[in-house]
């Protein structure tokens, strides 16, 4: 975190709402993957989220990306603040005979 925003790292004080959360994470996807880290800026101070808001926001954001990509969130503490942690990964499909791979990004149709 003391290292700022790069790009497979993102902090954020907040997510943003539904919509940006889900452009974040489907840019991850479509990329090589990445962590976005909620409750601290990219200045690395700390401020923490509320749980409750961060996977309510999560769970509408994933409704609307089709296909969704692999996505997990994971909170922790630090200095008795909660940090959220979505890891976005670039997602792989096995499609047609014989078995061809493709990434999640070529497949992806977008965000609703």
């Amino acid at each position: 975190m003391s290292k700022g925003d790069n790009d497979r790292v993102e902090c954020r004080h907040h997510s943003g709402g539904p919509s940006l959360l889900g452009k974040i994470i489907s840019t991850f996807a479509n990329a090589s993957g990445g962590r976005l880290i909620l409750g601290v800026n990219n200045k690395g101070r700390i401020f923490g989220c509320k749980k409750e808001d961060v996977m309510e926001t999560f769970n509408k954001s994933k409704e609307k990306l089709i296909p969704c990509p692999i996505v997990s969130i994971e909170f922790i503490e630090i200095n008795k603040k909660v940090l959220a942690t979505i890891i976005s990964t670039l997602s792989f499909l096995r499609i047609g005979l014989p078995l061809e791979i493709i990434s999640w990004g070529s497949t992806h149709k977008g965000y609703k």
